[in-house]
């Protein structure tokens, strides 16, 4: 990521060649359908490991988002859950977590007007991360607020992450 926050071509990771974006995306969507329709957290794990490509995992991340938005709770859920083993593993940095969720958090306010829970099912994809240690609530608040202050909603995405954890303890 630049400063400006717009994506840079990635560099060849040491382990394979680059994939264009278009080409993660799709891998992307193939590891995740599959991943919600069987849930075997062990294979979806080996495939996000055969991508080896660390430096585009935001964009695995933007598509389990976008894929499981508008999905039942379980899925989002389990999308969560997968998210935590793949950080708490370390083939997920956290900087690319958080980036990967940047587009749908850029575009939430205006997504609530056709998905008026949008907050609570982003908060169910996040709270696993929480509530499991894969990131302190300091660090996962103070990256995923930058977009959400500005339009007054930060408060409604915390909201709902904190009844979350509150109700699973």
């Amino acid at each position: 990521m630049s400063t400006t926050g717009k994506s840079e071509p990635a560099a060849p990771s040491s382990d394979g060649p680059a994939h264009s974006e278009e080409e993660m995306e799709r891998k992307s969507k193939s590891i995740i359908e599959e991943f919600l329709h069987i849930n075997d957290y062990k294979e979806a794990l080996q495939c996000v490991e055969e991508l080896r490509q660390a430096s585009q995992l935001q964009v695995f991340v933007r598509v389990g988002v976008e894929s499981t938005l508008e999905r039942s709770p379980v899925s989002r859920q389990n999308m969560g859950q997968l998210f935590l083993r793949l950080l708490q593993q370390g083939l997920l940095p956290k900087a690319q977590l958080c980036s990967g969720f940047m587009d749908t958090l850029e575009q939430a306010d205006d997504m609530a007007i056709d998905i008026p829970h949008i907050w609570l099912y982003l908060a169910e994809l996040l709270s696993p991360v929480l509530s499991e240690g894969g990131f302190s609530m300091r660090e996962l608040f103070s990256e995923l607020s930058k977009p959400l202050l500005p339009v007054g909603r930060a408060g409604m995405l915390f909201s709902e992450i904190l009844h979350i954890l509150c109700k699973n303890m």
